[in-house]
Formats: structure tokens, sequence, C-alpha cells
């Protein structure tokens, strides 16, 4: 009687963290119940079928896993699948700016979030919803008190708005 081994498969060491983002990847999608159902799976999240059926078709996609420091993120669209060209590597504040409820503000006509207009301006997050909800809605230039060192003191219209791609 033949034995009933199950198939193993190997993953070398550099690629092993890989593999675990990888696993827990798919395991989020395919949740029937608990946290990551309600996240992942009954928002319609899916892992592209290449995917599922490969992991070395991940890794040819995306890469290696960088570091311990880096985990899966879907970019640019945050509501989008696990699929080539909506995923990179990201560090947890990198994933913090491209949550769905984040909000984006036009700053020197590009979308960013408050924390990334605080490091390029100086400014404090906190003072920046100030200064925003003192503008109640409207654009107003708004002049950086301490620019951040190496950075040039100058003045930028800050709009608030929403992402539209919710």
């Amino acid at each position: 009687m033949p034995s009933r081994r199950r198939a193993c498969f190997r993953v070398t060491p550099e690629l092993r963290d890989t593999y675990k983002s990888y696993m827990s990847m798919t395991r989020r999608c395919s949740a029937k119940s608990g946290h990551a159902a309600k996240h992942y799976s009954e928002r319609g999240v899916r892992v592209c079928a290449a995917w599922l059926g490969s992991f070395d078709q991940f890794v040819a996609d995306v890469g290696p896993r960088p570091s311990r420091e880096y985990s899966i993120d879907r970019f640019p669209d945050p509501t989008g699948n696990y699929e080539p060209g909506n995923c990179r590597w990201a560090t947890m504040p990198e994933q913090q700016r491209n949550r769905r409820n984040c909000l984006k503000i036009a700053f020197c006509g590009e979308m960013m979030t408050a924390s990334e207009i605080a490091e390029v301006t100086g400014l404090s997050r906190g003072v920046l919803f100030h200064r925003i909800l003192k503008a109640n809605g409207r654009t107003r230039k708004y002049y950086p008190r301490k620019p951040k060192s190496g950075s040039a003191q100058y003045a930028s219209e800050i709009a608030l708005t929403r992402d539209q791609s919710k």
C-alpha cells in the first residue's frame, strides 16, 4: 500500500518570510468568518488566480519581501484585489497612509495625507487640521512657520477633499 505522505513544498530560507506573507494574504481572502472575512472576503477582496496557484508567480510579480519591516499592501487601490499592478511591499507608515478611510488633501497640485503634508511643511498634524477646519472648507494660503531643515519656506494652497475612489 502506498504511503499517504503529503507533498511538501520547500521554501528557501531567503523566501521564508515572503511565503508567510503570501499564505497570510491567501488566508485573509478565503476566510469564511471572523475579522478577516469582514474586511476581505465579505467585501469581495480576492487574490488573482495566477497567484493562488503559484507562489513562484507571486514572487515573480511582486519580488521577495525586502525585510521583516515590510508587508504586502494593495496600492494604488486599497479597495482592489491582490493582483499584479496593485500590490507592493510597504512599511507600516506607508500602509497607514493607504487606508480606505484616509483623508486626502489637495496640496501643491497633489493628493496627500495630512502626515505627508506635515512632513513637507514642518507643521504638526494638529496645527494642520486646525488650519484646515478654520478655513471652513475654503481654499486658503498657508505659510509654514518652521520649515524642516533643508526645505524652503513657501506658500501652499490646501483644499479639503475626500478621495473619490472609495
